[in-house]
């Protein structure tokens, strides 16, 4: 396996060197995964190629408290209308595609969910519940973002506060 092209790179898994970083930074952005593809597309445009190493792997720590998930949900909805907005998709467009990413992460949620919950066997109920308000307020946060960002005319950044 090994490296092999890419044409896209995720913030926490990506290596510049040094030359390549200083000339080409991230931008200033609210969002991470918006920034992230505006720069592998300038590099890709410039002759620079992303690789991915198959064999990499990346573990992800529980979230510290309930507002780190909240934020990690708003910024994943930021996420959905600068993507549409750099392809320029209209506003019911835009909407229409937050909603139907709410609706898989629903989905995806509720598998997540299922699968822990058959291996939390001796688990108490109440951790199992906790579990599932968490995500359910997270994707809840996700939908709001996107929905405020996609009505407002440009996406505002949105803290745990505001989703």
């Amino acid at each position: 396996r090994g490296l092999t092209p890419a044409p896209r790179f995720i913030v926490n898994n990506v290596v510049f060197r040094r030359p390549v970083f200083e000339r080409y930074p991230f931008e200033e952005s609210e969002t991470v995964r918006g920034a992230c593809e505006r720069l592998g597309k300038t590099l890709q445009k410039n002759g620079i190629t992303i690789w991915r190493q198959q064999e990499a792997v990346v573990e992800h720590p529980s979230f510290a408290s309930e507002e780190e998930l909240i934020e990690r949900g708003a910024r994943d909805g930021l996420d959905i209308v600068v993507r549409n907005q750099e392809i320029g998709a209209g506003r019911a467009t835009t909407i229409r595609r937050v909603i139907n990413d709410y609706r898989h992460r629903r989905r995806r949620a509720r598998q997540r969910f299922l699968g822990r919950q058959r291996r939390l066997i001796d688990a108490p109920v109440k951790r199992k519940l906790a579990a599932a308000w968490l995500w359910w307020r997270c994707d809840l946060a996700m939908l709001r973002a996107g929905l405020r960002a996609a009505r407002a005319e440009a996406p505002k950044p949105v803290t745990a506060a505001t989703a």
